[in-house]
């Protein structure tokens, strides 16, 4: 150890004495993917150090001039002897302890007297004496490499029962332990508690341990799914922070809930994006999806993982998984799946036996040229997916080439193309093959391969001619060659399915808060409108209230209703308001209002043969809520009606909109006019209130109703737009069972600011019998702009995706099991019903903590389990 991590030592000892705590200044970790080797794929909990020390020599010769660094033991190495006793409930090798009737540990593991991991010395001799992983570490160093260890979430089992004592601390493990807190799949630990003094003393001292050890990276399971546990993973952020050693924090397994993306990119350098990753083709097609998911939240410290690659030699002796093995994954496959996590810029972590594998294993793991776009390529993003094909995209760092990977994910031979325009590029290019080398010149317009099933080709685009690159802003203007308009729909699918919730949606006007929310200026208006999952704009009514728009996009021309696309500058602006909004919701969903019933007298020249006319030719009156006088539009005039198609088509078009809002209902032939004019490449929704004949004449060209509804009981919101929550209900359901897919209902429900019991029983209504969004409302009085709502703490409550659908139980309440938690809605006039869980939960609207609650009709209620919860 040299002086400075010598003196930095005693400092911390002294500190831990006086019970103070101290954070370093660490350099950065992690500033690309990380790269290495890890043993459980092949050794799962069995590795022991001659095993280990045999291919961290192979990895130093073979691998780490490719840029291969980091070598981890995985899977309870304190553990003397892993899986060597018979469980019938656990399939052969799984690693729990056999325990006797009162839960205590009748196997003992390796600990210090602070109830610290130590590595086992039967399997690890070299850390006998209490010299803990230093050696082996020490070791790896000398090999020009770095040192990582796999770790279980919590504090042993056998520490708990022991009740020792905390180092730094005069707690004991059995004040911190929460014994009903167990990973599913392994029994050693116990959870942290980390509400409880000596809770963060222990983490502290754990990675106190793991720095004076050497080591550099440390991977730690059952943190993040399921369920999400917020708080363990913040007082591992904070040890590492105080250790005095760089560490990548690496989180597993998956998969990691989207809506907690902000924590992990704050307290995380990689998390598990996927479920545990074997050689099965559906697995690595699945990761298409999931990485595309993600991409806005790679960058330098943090990178979503897309596990380790099942290449080569897996599961020595038949563990952790399936026989003894050869990857089954074809040579085709081996290739597109380090295609994708190149592209991806997943971190790359090799599974396999690296001393048996095959030679055709190492030729995957040392091309130079595919390695470099996973560790230093920019603005990596997805063009396009579909069923069938898939196309990614990247910057090189330092000059104009753009990489570009296409995918074959049918079973059947076929081309995989992306247009240059879609990727932003123009001129003549020499495309590179990564794998083979080969070149091809003078390609414009487009580049194409054909591929073998499942096959995929890594490209470099180098320019031969003046050229035009430029960053793409996706989704693009148009379809790739490989399907029809999937880049577009493709993302929009993804962004709709697999969003977080609850999801809520701003219908025209923004929140209404002005000390929470600012919107007088640009940055305010996005972060307010980014609270939404889906937003709609229609600038000619919006603007004459004095409503600044989130997106901004202005029809060009004098009057917005002749108009055939937008202005240049505000469809530039937009596209850039739109980048910085999916930036901080990536499941953010745009869509424009396209007037036909009404529109304000602006919006055509007033001799138009547009407007609806009275008999003595004056233009018969519209609605009367609107900043200026409102006319009738003559909907069923031929001409109008394919106009209005053609500008749903340039919304589309524009890259800006994903999708059209039509406001009333009642006119099919339009809304078939609109279908065929944007095809499958964009959403419409119409509001049809809750009337389900609307939504059965309407069938699959519509994707959502806008539910705008005002149902009779407490709280009822005004004298407009009147039905019963019965009635709401049904037509939801009916509209989630029968329209189009993807779908896209939107629940709106007017009330009181103030009544929350409205609000829940509208959010809890979306939540247990939709996949939609949902609003709750004050009815406006007009004329002043409405549909103003305010924000609410339970619309933050990190729910993730649902896990099923709902159910309705005996006593008439709906429930829905979501990752983070369970959504109860009561109906009115069901009567107060019982609410009652196994385990503590935590009831949001007044945050006690019990297992059994009570509910009153009308009201619904979020309950979020005590140990999932942020702390």
């Amino acid at each position: 150890m040299n002086r400075r991590l010598q003196n930095a030592s005693l400092l911390l000892s002294i500190l831990v004495l006086m019970g103070s705590v101290v954070s370093f200044a660490q350099d950065p970790v992690a500033q690309r993917p990380p790269m290495g080797w890890n043993s459980f794929d092949a050794y799962d909990s069995t590795i022991n150090e001659q095993q280990f020390r045999d291919t961290v020599d192979f990895m130093a010769e073979h691998l780490k001039p490719y840029g291969w660094q980091y070598a981890v033991v995985d899977y309870i190495w304190f553990n003397p002897h892993p899986g060597d006793h018979n469980n019938p409930q656990r399939r052969f090798g799984q690693s729990d302890l056999r325990l006797d009737p009162d839960g205590r540990p009748v196997d003992r593991l390796t600990l210090d007297e602070f109830g610290r991991p130590q590595p086992a010395v039967n399997r690890f001799p070299s850390s006998a004496t209490g010299a803990g992983f230093k050696p082996l570490a020490d070791y790896v160093h000398s090999k020009g490499l770095k040192f990582g260890i796999h770790i279980m979430r919590g504090i042993p089992r056998q520490a708990y029962f022991d009740d020792l004592p905390i180092q730094g601390s005069d707690q004991t493990a059995g004040v911190i332990a929460e014994p009903w807190d167990v990973c599913p799949w392994n029994n050693n630990m116990f959870g942290v508690d980390a509400t409880k003094p000596g809770a963060q003393a222990y983490y502290d001292s754990l990675f106190r341990q793991y720095a004076q050890w050497g080591v550099d990276f440390v991977k730690a399971d059952d943190v993040i799914h399921y369920p999400y546990h917020a708080a363990e993973i913040e007082m591992m952020r904070t040890a590492i922070d105080r250790c005095g050693r760089p560490m990548v924090l690496s989180l597993s397994p998956g998969d990691a809930p989207l809506s907690q993306a902000k924590h992990l990119v704050a307290n995380a350098n990689m998390w598990r994006v996927s479920g545990d990753l074997w050689d099965e083709w559906p697995s690595i097609k699945r990761n298409f999806q999931l990485l595309d998911a993600w991409s806005p939240f790679i960058g330098p410290g943090h990178w979503p993982d897309a596990d380790m690659l099942p290449i080569g030699h897996l599961s020595l002796g038949g563990r952790p998984h399936g026989p003894d093995r050869m990857s089954m994954l074809t040579d085709d496959e081996q290739v597109t799946m380090m295609n994708l996590w190149c592209i991806a810029k997943s971190p790359l972590m090799i599974g396999a036996d690296l001393l048996t594998s095959p030679s055709e294993t190492m030729a995957l793991l040392q091309n130079r040229a595919v390695l470099a776009v996973n560790q230093t390529s920019q603005q990596n993003q997805q063009v396009y997916r579909s069923d069938d094909a898939a196309c990614w995209t990247a910057m090189d760092a330092k000059s104009k080439d753009r990489f570009v990977a296409l995918f074959n994910l049918s079973d059947q031979i076929r081309d995989v193309a992306v247009r240059f325009e879609d990727i932003g590029l123009r001129g003549r290019f020499k495309a590179t093959d990564l794998w083979t080398g080969g070149k091809q010149q003078n390609v414009t317009g487009q580049i194409n391969r054909r591929l073998r099933p499942h096959a995929s080709a890594m490209l470099r685009l180098t320019p031969e001619s003046d050229v035009v690159v430029q960053p793409v802003l996706l989704p693009p203007p148009a379809g790739p060659v490989a399907g029809p308009n999937t880049s577009v729909s493709d993302s929009l699918n993804r962004r709709i399915k697999t969003r977080s919730y609850p999801s809520v949606f701003q219908a025209w006007n923004p929140i209404d808060m002005p000390s929470e929310f600012p919107t007088d200026t640009l940055e305010g208006r996005l972060i307010a409108a980014a609270k939404h999952d889906v937003i709609w704009e229609e600038p000619v009514s919006q603007l004459g209230y004095g409503v600044q728009l989130a997106l901004g996009a202005i029809w060009d021309g004098q009057h917005a209703g002749l108009a055939k696309g937008f202005t240049t500058q505000s469809r530039k602006r937009a596209l850039e308001n739109r980048a910085v909004m999916l930036q901080k919701n990536p499941d953010m969903v745009f869509l424009m209002e396209v007037r036909w019933r009404d529109a304000p007298g602006s919006y055509l020249p007033e001799d138009s043969s547009f407007w609806k006319r009275n008999p003595d030719g004056t233009r018969e009156a519209g609605w009367d809520g609107g900043p200026e006088p409102y006319y009738m539009l003559d909907y069923q005039n031929r001409q109008f009606q394919a106009n209005i198609a053609r500008q749903c088509k340039a919304c589309i078009e524009s890259g800006v909109y994903d999708g059209i809002m039509l406001d009333w209902s009642g006119q099919i032939d339009i809304v078939r006019l609109v279908r065929e004019a944007i095809g499958d490449d964009g959403v419409i929704i119409v509001n049809i209130h809750d009337d389900i004949e609307d939504g059965r004449r309407y069938g699959k060209l519509i994707n959502g109703s806008f539910m705008e509804c005002n149902p009779a009981g407490p709280g009822t919101g005004g004298a407009r737009f009147k039905t019963t929550w019965a009635k709401l209900r049904e037509g939801l359901e009916f509209f989630e069972r029968e329209l189009r897919s993807p779908q896209l209902n939107c629940l709106e429900v007017w009330g009181d600011r103030d009544d929350l019991r409205r609000m829940r029983a509208t959010t809890t209504l979306g939540l247990t019998l939709s996949n939609g969004s949902v609003l709750f409302a004050d009815p406006n009085p007009l004329k002043t702009p409405d549909h103003l709502h305010d924000w609410y703490d339970f619309w933050d409550v990190p729910l993730g995706r649902p896990r099923g659908v709902g159910q309705e139980k005996p006593d008439g309440s709906v429930w829905r099991q979501f990752e983070g938690g369970v959504v109860v809605y009561n109906p009115w006039e069901n009567g107060s019903v019982d609410v009652q869980f196994d385990s503590p939960h935590r009831r949001v609207s007044d945050q006690s903590v019990a297992t059994a609650f009570q509910l009153a009709d009308a009201d619904g209620e979020i309950f979020v389990p005590v140990e999932s919860e942020v702390k």
